[in-house]
């Protein structure tokens, strides 16, 4: 009988290590921590979007295809895409104020005609170009 006592007693042990096993995978399942969100919302980008770019941005705004986009970089925010490109990416007619930090490896931000862009913060790339654009933009630095 006493052996029986024991294996009952282990078994009541076995059950309440893994209730307790369950209980900390249940309540790391509530504290998990979500993906980091991009910095520039939304990402991606389409065109006509107003985006506004905070904090560490690592994806880049824009394709190269997007249109009438406004984009605004907050000061302190950086905007340094993981991958090659530029930090900012768009075609024509768009508007885009830094007051951050815009960086990529092929340079700072490429956009076709009839841009607006202003800046207050720090444009350069890794390249040679810190902007790169077609005609009929206004530049402000």
């Amino acid at each position: 009988m006493w052996i029986g006592g024991v294996l009952a007693a282990r078994c009541r042990a076995g059950l309440q290590l893994f209730a307790g096993l369950g209980a900390i995978m249940a309540l790391g399942e509530v504290l998990s921590v979500p993906p980091a969100a991009a910095a520039c919302a939304p990402s991606p980008v389409s065109s006509g979007d107003i985006v506004t770019c905070t904090g560490l941005d690592t994806n880049g705004v824009g394709s190269g295809l997007e249109d009438h986009v406004t984009v605004t970089v907050a000061p302190n925010a950086l905007i340094a895409p993981a991958t090659a490109g530029f930090g900012i990416n768009l075609t024509a007619s768009n508007t885009i104020t830094n007051n951050g930090v815009v960086t990529g490896s092929g340079g700072g931000i490429q956009a076709t005609d009839h841009n607006t862009i202003v800046n207050t913060g720090t444009i350069g790339g890794s390249g040679d170009l810190g902007i790169n654009v077609g005609t009929g933009n206004g530049i402000t630095n």
